[in-house]
């Protein structure tokens, strides 16, 4: 199975990770609207489902869902990877063949 986090997903481990409690799909749908985002809880369920299978969020009875270890490691990573991107690509707008030769010359 694909471990690759969306934004989506980071945002869902996020809201689960900063919930006082566990959270279900319609508390999710709520967190979420606050934030701008407007997805359905069938949608949630699906993302829940996928994320609890890559043990990212585990299940508490029916109360819903918390954040695990792993899952906090990988908002992390995802993060972390984000940012480098960022400045890869900077770095590649600033480094191009033009500046390359001139270093050269």
């Amino acid at each position: 199975m694909n471990k690759e986090l969306d934004e989506r997903d980071v945002i869902v481990l996020e809201c689960v990770r900063d919930a006082d409690e566990p959270m279900g799909s319609w508390a999710l749908v709520d967190s979420l609207e606050a934030h701008g985002h407007k997805v359905s809880s069938a949608s949630i369920g699906r993302m829940l489902y996928r994320l609890e299978r890559l043990g990212y969020v585990e299940g508490q009875s029916n109360k819903g869902r918390v954040i695990t270890k792993e899952g906090v490691r990988a908002i992390e990573h995802h993060k972390a990877r984000s940012s480098l991107d960022t400045h890869r690509r900077r770095l590649e707008t600033l480094i191009n063949s033009k500046v390359l030769e001139e270093y050269l010359m």
